[in-house]
């Protein structure tokens, strides 16, 4: 293909995009060789590259997500406005398309929207979701839910039980079972054939998932605490998730979402060292996925964002292990965020692309 044309393509495919096109040129790493099986996505809420270069100088070794192979960075603005929210953005990398901010698994009309854990499940495979927040919150429920408004959290619920996932780890008890319509959501998810614990069953174990076929294990009534005041799971749900979704899966390929879900709140709260305690949490989580994708060779992982939030920086007189705290906002902003891809595969994820690129490039690849 000659560049002339390759690059009109590109535009044109940028001005077509949208809920249920998947027009997708040439990329590299699409033959049917290096597709990829399995997917593990993993995002960090609010996580742009100043949070990943302050957690890199701030522990003055390397980092897990220094072994990833490909970078490439990702534009995020939402359908209506420059500035994305979680929602928005999470429901680009499950769908495929822009919505309006506030707007989980549902195109900008408000219509549901068909997700990447939709197509995989019909398809026969398994999907998996382990976040720091309550499995109700934005990201999550952009994978697992269709509503019009991300605070809808006990209709996220509802949408939960009947979505079909497999594996589900994080907090929000409460919206499973302190309901208005006096519903307990905790033993529907067991009439559905799932394996449901809690916190008060003791830490997350690979001994509690034996012999299950789907599997849940709630983390905290409502948010999990945060990682520098003892939460210390996440790698470990997401090793266990991986195996466990292999096994669910057989052979049919599975998409695990980890969600370093509180990186956003060090954001909005203008705090460095939490920021950095909680992407150093996510970077054991990366280690994890990235250990099991060596072993398994069938996996991809990519690492990602659904925005940047603080406008963060790191200005004079910062020094390596000693970083001084710069913010120029508490909420979100517009700057691209990276994308690391490792694996069979990840040669497409280099240079700039759209967020709901991403869903576009994963469904290339995984042959949909």
């Amino acid at each position: 293909m000659s560049d002339f044309l390759q690059r009109n393509l590109y535009f044109l495919a940028l001005a077509i995009w949208g809920c249920g096109v998947a027009f997708v040129w040439p990329v590299p790493g699409g033959r049917a060789a290096e597709r990829p099986r399995n997917v593990i996505l993993i995002i960090g809420d609010g996580m742009g590259l100043t949070q990943l270069t302050a957690a890199r100088f701030s522990r003055r070794k390397p980092m897990h997500f220094e072994r990833m192979q490909v970078v490439g960075l990702v534009k995020t603005h939402s359908a209506d406005n420059l500035i994305t929210d979680s929602a928005a953005g999470a429901t680009a990398f499950a769908c495929g398309c822009k919505t309006y901010n506030h707007a989980v698994g549902v195109d900008s009309l408000g219509r549901p929207c068909r997700s990447l854990f939709e197509e995989m499940e019909a398809r026969g495979g398994c999907t998996g979701v382990v976040v720091t927040s309550a499995v109700t919150h934005a990201t999550p429920a952009a994978f697992l839910a269709h509503e019009a408004h991300r605070t809808r959290y006990f209709h996220i619920a509802a949408d939960i039980v009947h979505s079909g996932v497999d594996y589900l780890v994080g907090g929000g008890l409460k919206y499973f079972v302190e309901r208005e319509d006096g519903a307990d959501l905790k033993d529907s998810l067991r009439w559905q054939g799932m394996k449901v614990r809690t916190f008060k069953d003791g830490p997350l174990s690979w001994s509690q998932m034996r012999r299950a076929s789907r599997f849940a294990w709630f983390a905290a009534w409502n948010h999990p605490s945060a990682a520098e005041t003892g939460r210390n799971w996440l790698a470990r749900a997401t090793t266990l998730g991986a195996r466990f979704l292999s096994t669910c899966a057989g052979g049919q390929g599975f998409v695990l979402m980890i969600e370093g879900s509180q990186i956003d709140w060090g954001g909005h709260a203008n705090d460095l060292h939490f920021t950095v305690r909680e992407i150093e949490d996510l970077d054991q989580a990366i280690g994890a996925a990235l250990d099991f994708a060596e072993a398994d060779g069938h996996t991809l992982v990519l690492v990602t964002a659904d925005h940047e939030t603080g406008g963060m920086s790191i200005p004079p007189p910062s020094r390596m292990g000693h970083l001084v705290e710069a913010f120029s906002t508490n909420s979100h902003t517009a700057t691209m965020v990276p994308l690391l891809a490792w694996g069979p595969g990840a040669a497409a994820f280099g240079g700039i692309m759209d967020n709901t690129e991403v869903h576009a490039r994963l469904r290339r690849l995984l042959g949909w």
